[in-house]
């Protein structure tokens, strides 16, 4: 690390002066976006919840289920919408919010599933604390997630200058301009057709309705939407899981609520690698659909509801998750393995009391084929293409080390979660019902040891190429099982404190009472030092630069935005431009709506786009560049320079659209700075 320069120190009056206006400055900035990420929130939860409620989910269980039922509307009527042509905007995701919420209300009225009608349980003393505790929980964890999310963004407006942004930025104004939100076609505005244009959409679909229904810009719509998706939905799952899998009791919501937002690996190692939104995004709703099998395997807390509106709850969060991030498909198959082989294990011992004649006997045994089929078919088909690009990262030691301490991708340990982590392991040991769940994590734990320490070949591809080989992909799964795990935990040493102090104090009534109380704050506090003070602090302050924009950005300068911005008033609509996406220019699409000619920095084989790209700036009246410029109908060019995202290869394969200077053939219409620079192509004609 470099050392820092050394500073007189501030005298203190000036220095909380300083502080002040640095904290007004910061708060100012963040009020306009308030209505924008109260807008994201309600796309995710409202249409969800509406869903849920219908098919009979009453309080926190619909609440719970909301952002995966949401996610999982917005991803099939994006599917549906595209296939018949109808065009994508907030008013047709309103109708799709009408028609969910009207037929799984119609589906709760059908007995299997509505269940046998109950009268509701007084509402107790117990019931209410639950309840309060959840929502204050989940509150302190938005509050502290959302405030670490604003300290790593810096403003509301700042761009992720990171590769896999240059696609996402692009792909939401494709939705926003085409009005198509299918995950069949959404990679088609880079020139792809056929399965290579399937990506899954949602996440982009979210963050375009936001758009339209605020106005924002659009980076300021995909930081709010990842906001709310990292610092509330995400909390929310875990609590959710822990609720519906492990307690109700309110120091195992507060545990996971809390601890949830105070692990690197995630929600925030997303947000700053690749950057992973809609894999992001997926990830936050696995802890619901783990929690779903969970419930139909009846290990969960409450084993008297109806098992069908479950099942229909599973098939809708795996579309959820299927329309946010494919790889979530398998990474639920993975960790619900457990579960799966439980259930099987269960069902077998019954076998042994059913004749052969039993239809029973033949259906066990054909799932007991079929299923196992299935989940090799979806291991090996459910992925992209062979991707070796990463290479592993540690050796086997250090890599377990890591899983065990939370440090994975070498980042500092979370020696507390870490703690709590392991006293859950303990208590899953002692409790059967929660055995699976320790399984589960030595999956988790056992993947990212493989992608992490393993050499390339067959093996190290066939477990974890569905993650591309992606090591801070397989690191993202581990919060899933290690937050309930330490919630768990907390659970566990809180009942030993007690078991410990309350006979000591048997016959002081008085001080019997505070120690249910001095025990909360101590778990208060507890919490306060593995979240506002552990290692992710450090982490978000280490990776601001990511979201910087200044002068020095990766991809996109001031000077560069400034410039895109203009384009709607400098380029007329529908003409396209020449670009090299690895210096930022392929953003004029969207930030300026104009078409570019390569968008995304790993574009599709293209012939005449190939052609432009090399060759423009040397032969500009070249009759082939001529002609491949009107095929493309491309009539200016975009020219932000040769400093690049990344110097790779790939990189210099514009050198006939980058540092055109005054070569005859072009004539500079803006320019903004020495280096952002627009070009009309006048050699042609």
């Amino acid at each position: 690390m470099e050392q820092q320069k050394v500073r007189a120190p501030i005298p203190l009056a000036e220095g909380l002066h300083d502080a002040r206006v640095l904290e007004v400055g910061f708060m100012t900035a963040w009020l306009p976006a308030i209505p924008v990420i109260a807008v994201a929130a309600g796309l995710l939860f409202i249409p969800g919840w509406a869903a849920a409620r219908g098919l009979r989910f009453v309080g926190f269980q619909a609440v719970g289920l909301a952002p995966v039922f949401s996610t999982a509307i917005c991803g099939a009527f994006g599917v549906f919408y595209g296939a018949v042509g109808i065009r994508w905007s907030p008013w047709t995701f309103a109708l799709a919010l009408v028609v969910s919420a009207a037929a799984a209300f119609g589906l709760g009225r059908i007995p299997a599933i509505r269940g046998i009608a109950k009268p509701a349980p007084p509402r107790s003393a117990s019931r209410r604390v639950v309840s309060v505790v959840t929502a204050l929980s989940i509150a302190a964890a938005a509050l502290t997630g959302g405030a670490r999310f604003v300290q790593l963004f810096g403003a509301p407006d700042n761009i992720a200058q990171v590769f896999d942004n240059v696609f996402h930025l692009n792909a939401i104004r494709y939705i926003i301009e085409s009005g198509n939100a299918s995950s069949l076609t959404l990679a088609s505005f880079q020139g792809q057709s056929g399965l290579e244009a399937v990506y899954p959409a949602a996440w982009h679909t979210f963050a375009a309705t936001i758009v339209e229904i605020t106005g924002a810009d659009l980076q300021v719509a995909e930081n709010c939407l990842n906001l709310v998706v990292g610092a509330l939905a995400w909390p929310l799952s875990c609590v959710f899981f822990v609720r519906t899998v492990i307690s109700r009791h309110p120091v195992a919501i507060f545990a996971a609520a809390i601890l949830s937002v105070g692990q690197i690996a995630f929600p925030f190692l997303m947000t700053v690698w690749g950057p992973l939104f809609p894999y992001a995004l997926a990830v936050s709703l696995l802890p619901v659909a783990l929690g779903i099998v969970a419930v139909l395997v009846r290990v969960s807390v409450d084993k008297t509801d109806s098992l069908w509106k479950w099942a229909i709850a599973l098939v809708v969060a795996v579309g959820g998750m299927g329309t946010a991030h494919m790889s979530s498909f398998n990474a639920l198959i993975a960790l619900a393995a457990p579960l799966l082989v439980l259930a099987w294990w269960r069902y077998r011992r019954s076998v042994q009391t059913w004749t052969m004649r039993s239809k029973r006997v033949w259906v066990f045994a054909i799932v007991s084929v079929a299923v196992p089929l299935f989940v090799l078919l979806s291991w090996t088909k459910i992925r992209p293409a062979l991707y070796e690009n990463w290479g592993p990262t540690a050796r086997s030691g250090a890599a377990i080390g890591e899983v065990l301490t939370n440090s994975t991708m070498h980042e500092a340990p979370a020696w507390i979660i870490s703690i709590l982590a392991i006293s859950g392991v303990v208590a899953g040991l002692r409790e059967k019902k929660h055995r699976w769940m320790i399984a589960s994590y030595a999956i988790a734990s056992g993947l990212y040891v493989v992608d992490a320490a393993w050499s390339k070949g067959f093996w190290r591809d066939f477990l974890t190429g569905t993650w591309y080989q992606d090591t801070y992909r397989l690191a993202a799964l581990l919060p899933v099982l290690v937050t309930p795990l330490a919630a768990l935990g907390a659970l566990l040493l809180w009942r030993q404190g007690l078991a410990v102090v309350l006979p000591r104090i048997e016959r002081q009534p008085r001080v019997r009472k505070a120690i249910p109380v001095a025990l909360a704050a101590l778990a208060v506090a507890v919490s306060f030092f593995a979240t506002a003070l552990g290692p992710v602090g450090e982490y978000v302050e280490r990776s601001k630069p990511v979201y910087s924009l200044d002068e020095n950005s990766a991809i996109l300068s001031k000077q560069e935005l400034a410039l895109v911005k203009r384009l709607p008033k400098t380029v007329p609509d529908g003409a396209k431009i020449a670009d090299n996406p690895w210096n930022g220019s392929s953003w004029a699409y969207a930030f300026g709506s104009r078409d570019v000619l390569t968008p995304h920095l790993f574009a599709g084989p293209d012939i005449e786009r190939s052609l432009i790209s090399r060759r423009l700036k040397f032969t500009p009246s070249d009759p082939a560049v001529c002609e491949a410029l009107r095929s493309e109908n491309v009539n200016y060019v975009l020219d932000f320079g040769n400093r690049y995202l990344l110097n790779l290869p790939a990189s210099t394969d514009y050198p006939g659209v980058t540092d055109i200077g005054d070569r005859p053939g072009f004539q500079e219409v803006d320019s903004e700075g020495t280096s952002a620079k627009l070009y009309k192509i006048t050699a042609c004609g």
